[in-house]
C-alpha cells in the first residue's frame, strides 16, 4: 500500500454520489443544537429534502486529537450515508436505528472510501435475552468493502445472493466485526461479539479443530440498554478490535478481543483498501436482527 490519502468526496461537496450522478453531503456545521429530520428511513438514492421538526438533541462530545466525525447524530452527518439491501436505519434522537427487513442490509458512509484507520463507535443493543442470559440482537460493523451499488460479476459468481442484495457486496469484499452475543447458530467463538465473521479462532466445531487465523478472547456479557464502545484499528493487513462499555463522564477502556492479519494466500480479493482499489475502503454498519442503535461514530485517518 503506498499510503496515499483516501478519496474524500466531502472534500468535493458537489462531487456526485458514485451510485447516483447527484451531490452527495455537505460538512457538518458545529452548534448546541441542531434541526434535526423526523425519524425516517434511509433511502436509496440522492439525498432529498425531508420535513424537519426542532428537536433540542445536545451536541456530541468533542472528538479526541486526530479523530472527526462520520456520524455526529445530526442531519448533516446522516446525508453522508447510503443504506444498500434489504431493511434500513432511522435517524431518532441522534441515533441511527437499525430497521431489518426480509434479509440483512446495511447503511454505508459513502462520502468517503478509506485506507488505514482507526473507527471508534458506540452502540446499543435491545431485549429480550435469550435463557443463557445472551440478547438475541444481530449487527455488525462491516471494514473495507467496494462500492456495493455498481455492478460486480466476479462478487455475483461467488456469492449469487449479491445479485439481488448489494448488502452481500460488502460482506463478500469486506470484513464484519461482529455483534451477536449468541454467536449464531451454536455460539461459536468466530460469530461472536468482537470477532472478525467466520474467520477462524482455533475453536472444535463438530470434532473438527479449526486453523487459528484471529486470535480471539471474548469480552463480557453485553447487557441490553447499556452503551458500549468499539475501537477497530486497520493497517495494512492488520485489523484489531478492542471494547468498552461506555461510562457517563468517563473516558472509555477498551480492553483487547481479536486480532487479525490476512494470510499472504488468503482473502486475496477482501478488506481492499481505498489506494489498491478505487472501488474499495467503505465502511457501514449491518441492519440483521433487532433495532441496534448506534451514535459518535468517528475515524482517525492513519
Amino acid at each position: 500500500m503506498d499510503g496515499r490519502r483516501a478519496r474524500h468526496l466531502s472534500d468535493r461537496p458537489d462531487r456526485p454520489d458514485l451510485g447516483t450522478g447527484q451531490p452527495l453531503c455537505r460538512r457538518p456545521r458545529a452548534a448546541a443544537h441542531h434541526r434535526l429530520a423526523q425519524p425516517h428511513a434511509v433511502r436509496r438514492g440522492p439525498c432529498t429534502a425531508h420535513r424537519r421538526q426542532l428537536i433540542k438533541v445536545p451536541a456530541p462530545p468533542q472528538p479526541e486529537p486526530g479523530f472527526s466525525y462520520l456520524f455526529d447524530g445530526i442531519t448533516n452527518t446522516f446525508q453522508c450515508w447510503r443504506n444498500a439491501g434489504s431493511g434500513a436505519f432511522g435517524l431518532q434522537d441522534g441515533l441511527l436505528i437499525a430497521q431489518p427487513g426480509d434479509d440483512h442490509g446495511i447503511l454505508f458512509y459513502a462520502a468517503e472510501a478509506f485506507n488505514d484507520f482507526v473507527l471508534r463507535l458506540q452502540f446499543r443493543l435491545p431485549g429480550p435475552v435469550d435463557a443463557f442470559g445472551k440478547a438475541t440482537s444481530n449487527s455488525g460493523v462491516l471494514l473495507r468493502f467496494r462500492y456495493p451499488h455498481a455492478r460486480w460479476d466476479e462478487v455475483n459468481r461467488r456469492e449469487p445472493r449479491a445479485a439481488g442484495n448489494p448488502a452481500w457486496v460488502a460482506v463478500t469484499t469486506g470484513f464484519e466485526v461482529q455483534i451477536d452475543e449468541q454467536g449464531r447458530p451454536f455460539y461459536y467463538e468466530k460469530h461472536r461479539t468482537g470477532a472478525l465473521y467466520d474467520i477462524p479462532t482455533g475453536q472444535t466445531i463438530n470434532g473438527l479443530a479449526e486453523p487459528v487465523e484471529q486470535k480471539y478472547s471474548p469480552g463480557p456479557v453485553l447487557q441490553p440498554d447499556k452503551w458500549y464502545e468499539f475501537e477497530i484499528e486497520v493497517v495494512g493487513d492488520a485489523y484489531t478490535v478492542s471494547l468498552g462499555e461506555v461510562q457517563a463522564g468517563q473516558q472509555t477502556a477498551h480492553l483487547p478481543v481479536t486480532s487479525f492479519t490476512k494470510p499472504a494466500d488468503k482473502y486475496l480479493d477482501r478488506g481492499l483498501p481505498a489506494s489498491a482499489k478505487t472501488s474499495s475502503g467503505y465502511i457501514g454498519l449491518q441492519a440483521h436482527t433487532s433495532n441496534v442503535a448506534f451514535r459518535q461514530i468517528r475515524t482517525k485517518r492513519l
